[in-house]
């Protein structure tokens, strides 16, 4: 009898485990999510997922949210949080909506410090469900994905700080390169002037579309007293940008100018030659560049400057010597100023001295010389098209294979018979108006040198050009006294 309800037993258990496990199988439904729903809103203007960006840099960021369709229960709070370092900062909290849809969007600015950022996105309904976004944005350093621009530094070129006078005119250049970081070809190029918190656009490119860019130009400061920033902004293609600015003072009246004292010693030897030194007696001061002018404008030699400070009373000296040659020698320097009220101001000064001496006299021995103009007739036979730049009408040139005949410290050039047209201009000049290969100076000769008294009264003037009101062979020398100054001298007579 045991036995049985033992089994009687085990049986009546094993159904009810049986129908208990059956039971379970048939009550398995899927999990229903009661969450409302949240979505990020999307496209090229927007952040929706983890990235990197530049500290402080502006970005946009938008959600949408509703109700979850299966609970219709509308949506009670919504909140965004960002987190730096363990730094809580709640940027947005609504815990009233009591609405069905929600859509937010604003632009944000990232961290100011290099690090990372969590942003949390979360609405909660009136039953408590909530959902959750977010995303990290790491921040570095200004400048990582902006493209490149940097200023052409230089002698001619304004690329800090400085004073000037109004109105004066400076240089400036840029050289701009996308970022290697983004490849992002550049787009646009901005200069800005603001003066009295008044920004004035100068200069506007668009549409550049290259990896690199290049932009140089004369600028003038502000005809009013005062300090003018001026900022010069390369932009690519994603919008990102870069600047590069400077601050113009300007000042009014005359400028101050810095006192410069030239002297020289003689260097003995054949030729004797000059070693020349120029000391400014009021202020430190930074050579930009010198132009150093010859007497009797027989030529001019530029240097600049390294950068190199020179203090008040402090020699400055030329790497070369100079030819002893007497006359004026004339100093141009343009510098900064580096020391006192007027420090880095830049100026302009001209000096001079005399050096006693003689000018040597101008060698013309070798130089040739041609006629040339529409006056001068193809009918010459060795006449042909005018070859040089100024490419004006038949060049003819002068007898004796057009080098002078030399009497003296007079050269005289001729042409023999030369047939002119009427009332067509012609000049006399050295061959194609280029400075010669040796001795002379490049020169053009016309009407304003011409001996009227001695020459045909069919010669007349034809806007400073010669020229005749009847066609014909003429003789024309043009004679060069050395000796005067190298004084040019044309007479044309009927043959």
């Amino acid at each position: 009898m045991k036995r049985f309800i033992y089994l009687a037993g085990i049986i009546v258990l094993s159904g009810f485990m049986i129908f208990i496990s059956c039971k379970k199988e048939n009550n398995d439904t899927p999990s229903v999510d009661n969450t409302p729903v949240l979505t990020f809103i999307t496209g090229t203007d927007y952040i929706s997922s983890d990235t990197t960006l530049e500290v402080n840099t502006v970005f946009k960021v938008g959600v949408l949210g509703s109700k979850n369709p299966n609970t219709n229960i509308d949506i009670a709070t919504f909140k965004i949080v960002r987190d730096f370092n363990g730094i809580v900062e709640i940027v947005h909290e609504d815990n009233n909506i009591g609405e069905s849809y929600l859509s937010w969007e604003s632009n944000e600015v990232t961290n100011s410090e290099v690090g990372e950022e969590k942003w949390t996105f979360t609405i909660t309904d009136y039953t408590g469900h909530k959902k959750e976004l977010l995303f990290v944005i790491t921040t570095v350093e200004q400048g990582v994905f902006s493209p490149e621009i940097l200023f052409i530094e230089g002698e001619d070129y304004t690329f800090e700080n400085v004073t000037l006078n109004i109105n004066s005119d400076f240089k400036v250049g840029v050289n701009a390169l996308t970022n290697p970081n983004t490849n992002k070809n550049l787009e646009s190029f901005k200069i800005v002037r603001t003066f009295n918190n008044i920004p004035t656009t100068v200069f506007e490119e668009s549409n550049i579309s290259s990896n690199n860019y290049t932009w140089q130009g004369d600028l003038s400061a502000n005809n009013n007293v005062g300090a003018e920033n001026w900022t010069f902004t390369i932009f690519d293609q994603s919008g990102r940008a870069n600047e590069l600015s400077f601050i113009i003072t300007t000042t009014g009246g005359t400028p101050y100018l810095p006192n410069f004292s030239p002297t020289y010693l003689i260097i003995s030897g054949t030729p004797e030659l000059l070693d020349f030194y120029i000391t400014c007696t009021t202020d430190d001061w930074e050579m930009i560049k010198v132009i150093v002018s010859y007497p009797g404008g027989l030529g001019n030699e530029a240097y600049t400057g390294n950068g190199q400070i020179m203090t008040q009373y402090a020699p400055f000296t030329f790497s070369n010597y100079f030819p002893k040659l007497g006359g004026v020698w004339t100093f141009a320097i343009l510098g900064i100023i580096k020391s006192g009220q007027h420090v880095n101001e830049s100026f302009s000064v001209v000096i001079s001295m005399v050096v006693t001496g003689t000018l040597p006299l101008t060698n013309w021995t070798d130089v040739v010389c041609d006629a040339v103009g529409t006056g001068v007739s193809a009918d010459n036979p060795n006449a042909i098209p005018d070859p040089s730049g100024w490419a004006w009408g038949n060049k003819l040139v002068a007898d004796n294979g057009g080098i002078p005949v030399v009497a003296g410290d007079v050269y005289t050039w001729t042409w023999t018979g030369v047939i002119l047209e009427t009332n067509e201009g012609f000049k006399v000049r050295t061959e194609n108006g280029e400075a010669p290969p040796s001795g002379g100076a490049n020169f053009d000769a016309g009407y304003g040198n011409l001996d009227v008294a001695n020459s045909s009264t069919h010669v007349v003037d034809a806007g400073g050009n010669l020229s005749v009101d009847l066609k014909g062979a003429y003789t024309i020398t043009l004679e060069i006294d050395a000796a005067s100054e190298d004084e040019k001298t044309i007479t044309i007579v009927e043959n």
